[in-house]
């Protein structure tokens, strides 16, 4: 029985010396020991941190609105431009007739100077007064109908000179001269002043302010007429 324990005691100590030299020697570390994770089984194994996603980073680039184009433009424009267009047409028919309209006016004034001058040359009153007398003539025969102008002699010429103009120098000034001076041999007047009173009247001259004065001046009429007493036959 001694003999069988001492041959298994020898059989011990050599299994250890074949497992002593079949194991790799790991050197002695000093310090702490530190655990690699791939020695550790997968269950074990640290696992990285999850992270939530940026918010912002889910966020899409503005997407702005293309330029609008100037051309072909909204109807509205259309209806603009054609407003100011047709505006612009009758400010210039209207200023064009106006300079039509008036343009006797200047050409009147002109032949007067021009007829001064030639009166300061040769200085015959009696030719200025006529031609003065036949330019005013003819400017109220382009200004104001010829039915109702053209037959005006004497007294009511001079009327209708001062009613047109509410110059009243026609009727109780130099302009009276106007009335039968033109058919007179010799007359005297100034010829300076009866010059520019003519020269006033080119300019002031008003259609509205002769029909003015005519309708007064009939009404006034038709009032001293309707308040005269008519006379009753004695009974």
């Amino acid at each position: 029985m001694n003999s069988t324990l001492a041959s298994e005691l020898a059989l011990t100590e050599s299994a250890k010396t074949v497992l002593a030299q079949a194991a790799p020697v790991v050197p002695a570390q000093k310090g702490p020991l530190t655990v690699s994770p791939s020695t550790l089984p997968p269950s074990t194994a640290p696992s990285s941190p999850v992270t939530s996603p940026d918010p912002l980073a889910q966020l899409k680039d503005l997407h702005l609105p293309e330029a609008i184009d100037f051309w072909p433009p909204a109807p509205g424009w259309w209806l603009l431009a054609f407003i100011g267009l047709s505006l612009l047409a009758w400010a210039v028919i209207k200023c064009r007739n106006h300079i039509n309209r008036n343009r006797y006016r200047k050409l009147a004034l002109k032949e007067l100077q021009q007829m001064y001058e030639d009166f300061s040359k040769h200085g015959n009153s009696g030719l200025f007064l006529q031609q003065l007398s036949q330019l005013l003539r003819r400017v109220a025969l382009i200004a104001f109908p010829r039915h109702q102008v053209a037959s005006l002699q004497g007294r009511k010429w001079l009327q209708f000179l001062a009613d047109s103009s509410e110059l009243r120098g026609f009727v109780d000034g130099e302009g009276m001269v106007l009335a039968s001076g033109p058919y007179e041999p010799t007359v005297d007047y100034d010829p300076q002043v009866l010059m520019s009173l003519a020269s006033a009247w080119f300019q002031q001259h008003r259609v509205s302010r002769w029909e003015k004065a005519v309708l007064s001046r009939s009404e006034a009429n038709a009032g001293s007429i309707s308040g005269e007493e008519v006379p009753r036959a004695d009974s």
